[in-house]
């Protein structure tokens, strides 16, 4: 007898979004850990460089110690490299086809990159051809509030759309916050508007599914009901949520002249190292600018065995570089891994048991980064080989 085929209906959708190093993916690996009996969840992971790096620390996050049984419960799958807009526009959507087609999923975690733009997103999340299909709740914006002094965070187009378009805005990192991060957090959230309908503030990533519950929105209209004694339009919340900001999700805010964008940068880092990749027996090395920013990521020989001592001297001296924002990675020891997570206030080197076979870097820089300094970065990352 011939099988019913599934039915793709009210997959909750959870769009999180968040600058570079804002706490994406470990906000991500805690919500994995509250996956409910019975369910089965997706993440896509659409990242701004070549390596699928984001995918690779995940999944060795669910292949390590007490979660190992959330392999039978998550899929992973990723969207990398290029502009993240044109990503979106093809890519993203053929991956997010198959997740569904392949998974059936109960629930979909969609992380874009720091450098990514969750209007050009949410717009195809809200395409007719996904009516029914996705039952999209509120999306989330981590903001790590010690970058507020920091114009190259703060004027930065993309760290100001994750902003705007987010429902539910999360001050992240809080644990590492001192008084003047908060009363930088204070100014920024009275000087938004409109003002947010919910702000949260987590220690480590850590965030009950609860609170990204669409009912949780339900709750603090009624809130707002009782507080202001006025009457709410019941339609409000499905168009607000359920239709996730349908008001101007055009791309002409982001003008999307990708050749105008690239000649830019053309002039500054010479034209030749624009976008490169290149093979040899020591390891793939990638090389991408872009109008968000400059990608340097390498893929390593599988043979390649790494000193901890002599990896951990070579990336503090990356680290130490004013213009590198970003840093990832995972790296074979003779027994077990390193996994390195970085930002410019954070820097986490840490071994895991987990047994790797592939070890990969990537660096995120600004897109004032001196392009002679690629040569040293070379040679050090060289001298680990």
């Amino acid at each position: 007898m011939t099988q019913p085929l599934p039915s793709y209906q009210g997959i909750k959708v959870n769009l999180i979004t968040g600058f570079l190093g804002a706490g994406k993916t470990t906000l991500i690996k805690h919500l994995l850990t509250q996956i409910p009996e019975g369910e089965r969840w997706a993440v896509l992971v659409n990242e701004f460089g070549e390596i699928g790096l984001d995918q690779t620390l995940l999944e060795t996050n669910l292949t390590s110690g007490k979660h190992k049984k959330l392999l039978e419960q998550v899929a992973i799958k990723q969207v990398a490299g290029g502009c993240v807009c044109c990503a979106t526009s093809a890519a993203f959507q053929v991956a997010l086809n198959a997740l569904i087609k392949a998974q059936n999923p109960d629930r979909i975690i969609i992380e874009p990159t720091g450098l990514g733009h969750p209007r050009n997103i949410l717009k195809q999340l809200n395409g007719p051809h996904y009516q029914g299909v996705l039952d999209l709740e509120p999306s989330v914006c981590l903001l790590d509030a010690r970058n507020l002094g920091d114009e190259r965070y703060t004027l930065h187009p993309n760290f100001i759309e994750q902003v705007a378009m987010a429902d539910i805005l999360l001050a992240s990192k809080c644990e590492t916050y001192q008084a003047n991060d908060w009363q930088a957090f204070e100014h920024y959230l009275d000087a938004l508007e409109p003002a947010k309908l919910r702000v949260e503030k987590i220690s480590h990533g850590q965030l009950s599914l609860s609170q990204l519950s669409i009912y949780q929105e339900a709750l603090a209209l009624s809130e707002m009901h009782d507080k202001c004694d006025k009457p709410i339009d019941a339609s409000y919340h499905h168009a607000h949520y359920g239709n996730a900001y349908q008001h101007d999700h055009s791309h002409n805010h982001h003008s999307h002249d990708h050749h105008t964008d690239h000649e830019r940068h053309f002039h500054s880092l010479e034209k030749d190292n624009f976008s490169y990749s290149s093979q040899n027996d020591q390891e793939d090395f990638y090389f991408k600018v872009s109008q968000d920013g400059l990608n340097m990521a390498w893929i390593f020989p599988e043979t390649n065995i790494f000193d901890s001592l002599l990896l951990e001297s070579v990336l503090e001296k990356l680290h130490a570089m004013e213009n590198v924002l970003r840093m990832k990675g995972v790296f074979k020891l003779a027994s077990g891994a390193v996994l390195l997570n970085a930002t410019q206030r954070d820097f986490s080197v840490y071994k895991d048991e987990a047994k790797q076979t592939e070890s990969k870097l990537e660096l995120i820089l600004s897109a004032d980064f001196d392009v002679k300094n690629q040569d040293q970065i070379q040679s050090w990352i060289l001298g680990l080989i």
